[in-house]
């Protein structure tokens, strides 16, 4: 009964703090960073042209559901999120492409966007078939209602949902690479 009841108080508290800083106005943002190093036995070029190709994105980064061009530098990714103890849901992202020589390329949106989305992919030659390839990609969300990113954010709170999506776009970047691997054997095979 003890224990029932110090349970209640709790899921009290939970609930009013949840309602308190939704009526406060506080934003809620949640974003993740990951950056991954691999050295690839390939030639730059067949590296950067596969890493241009939109295409290749929608092909093999996990839960990205499609990656669209809207003319010569712009495009739309639209990105699955898996929220822990809730459904699925997708996220749009307009990114502008910026490319600095056979050395970075990079894909974001505007920094100010309620969506924010960031890759960059930097190469450095270490050899004639011989590419050090850095990926960095950032994934940032921001709500005037912490439940509109998932039904128990204001309880679960930014940083355990941040660590969470920080989790999933580390797999995710991490499978995106093994398959990118994967084509290039195929295209030079």
């Amino acid at each position: 009964m003890i224990i029932a009841a110090k349970i209640k108080t709790f899921l009290f508290i939970l609930v009013f703090w949840g309602i308190l800083m939704h009526e406060t106005g506080a934003s809620f943002t949640v974003s993740a960073s990951v950056s991954k190093t691999r050295t690839l036995d390939f030639p730059v070029n067949d590296i950067i042209t596969l890493i241009q190709d939109l295409s290749v994105f929608s092909r093999n980064f996990p839960n990205m559901l499609s990656v669209t061009s809207l003319g010569e530098n712009k495009s739309e990714w639209v990105y699955e999120i898996d929220p822990p103890m809730a459904s699925r849901f997708s996220v749009s992202f307009i990114l502008f492409k910026k490319t600095t020589g056979n050395e970075l390329v990079t894909f974001e949106s505007s920094k100010n966007d309620i969506n924010y989305f960031y890759c960059k992919a930097k190469f450095i030659q270490a050899g004639d078939e011989r590419v050090i390839v850095t990926l960095n990609f950032k994934i940032r969300l921001t709500r005037e209602n912490g439940s509109d990113i998932h039904f128990m954010a204001p309880i679960l709170g930014e940083k355990y949902i941040s660590k969470k999506m920080k989790t999933d776009l580390s797999d995710d970047t991490d499978i995106f690479l093994s398959r990118i691997i994967k084509e290039l054997k195929k295209r030079n095979g």
